[in-house]
């Protein structure tokens, strides 16, 4: 099955970007209609937010006040996605969200947003999973904290009813340690799950999306912030406009690189061929009658007589006239 979200098919060897945006907006309409802009300015294919309720979201007691108190003070309502939906459309580029509870899940649906985005912290949800399954959109879950059983059992949950499923690896740490972002892992998740596998990338790092493409990726998410020193949660680790651009070049670069696993030789290759292989020469002055060997004869380029390639062959044949040292044996000198 072709999976599409709106109308971009997602298949190997190409990249679909999503910027992460979160809750860097800080709970303000205009910065995240600025955040819209700046994606779409970067070539991002999507930029994706969170939509909660916080009282849906996280109980309220006096070891969650703290973060209750700021998902709620960054947390923006439904009229303001109401907003954003509609500017993205104006801005071209795709509008996502991870909804982050049943009320927001049917928000959004209804908004008929065109894929839902799964977060971590859901993957054993499955009654949440099944009802955004039945939903019969293109589905992205992350499977951060998740062991193997953790993500069979998800994916059961989910391609037993909708097989419109990208299932994108992620480390769920903030930042993610480069050396624990497990990149081959993806190539392990393609080969047993045949679907198409994306990467939501937690680190800090510029190559590791494109690290992620080359081992099959066909997915990128990264946080994207306007300014790494906005206060907030997320924007520290975040990606500056700037280098958000940088990675997604990278990427760009990464599939140039790759190729389509097969050898043609370029038109470069065959204008240095003959330059850089080698043909058989004499060494010294020979006599019609003698015989071709290592001795009287040397291997150089550029390729302009018998090839390198044909040298064994013509071990032991006779020259059949006198040639110089140092020039190239054709096949008519020899019998």
């Amino acid at each position: 099955m072709i999976v599409k979200i709106k109308d971009k098919k997602i298949k190997e060897g190409e990249s679909f970007i999503i910027a992460e945006a979160g809750i860097n907006h800080n709970g303000s309409i205009d910065l995240a209609m600025e955040m819209i802009r700046q994606a779409k300015l970067i070539n991002a294919d999507a930029i994706k937010f969170q939509t909660y309720r916080t009282e849906n979201l996280l109980i309220k007691n006096k070891k969650t006040k703290e973060l209750f108190n700021e998902l709620k003070k960054y947390k923006l309502s439904y009229d303001d996605f109401r907003k954003l939906i509609a500017f993205a459309k104006r801005e071209g580029i795709i509008f996502l969200s991870t909804p982050d509870d049943i009320e927001s899940f049917r928000f959004l649906y209804s908004m008929k947003i065109p894929c839902f985005k799964i977060g971590s912290g859901e993957i054993d949800n499955y009654y949440f999973l099944k009802m955004i399954a039945k939903a019969n959109r293109t589905i992205i879950m992350s499977l951060g904290t998740a062991s193997d059983d953790e993500i069979y059992k998800a994916y059961k949950a989910v391609y037993s009813i909708n097989k419109k499923l990208i299932l994108m690896h992620c480390i769920s740490a903030y930042p993610a340690p480069i050396e624990h972002l497990n990149l081959k892992y993806i190539a392990a998740l393609k080969k047993k799950y045949k679907l198409n596998i994306g990467f939501s990338d937690h680190s800090t790092s510029l190559l590791a999306p494109a690290i992620a493409v080359s081992m099959g990726a066909s997915v990128i998410e990264k946080h994207f912030t306007l300014d790494n020193g906005l206060k907030g949660p997320d924007h520290e680790m975040s990606l500056n406009p700037e280098n958000f651009s940088i990675m997604i070049n990278n990427i760009k670069d990464v599939l140039l690189m790759l190729g389509a696993g097969k050898k043609p030789i370029i038109k470069q290759e065959e204008l240095i061929k003959k330059e850089i292989r080698k043909s058989i020469y004499t060494n010294s002055e020979v006599k019609e009658g003698d015989i071709l060997s290592a001795d009287n004869t040397i291997l150089l380029r550029p390729q302009m007589g018998l090839t390198a390639a044909k040298y064994e062959y013509f071990i032991g044949k006779k020259f059949r006239k006198n040639k110089n040292a140092y020039k190239p044996v054709r096949a008519g000198d020899l019998t």
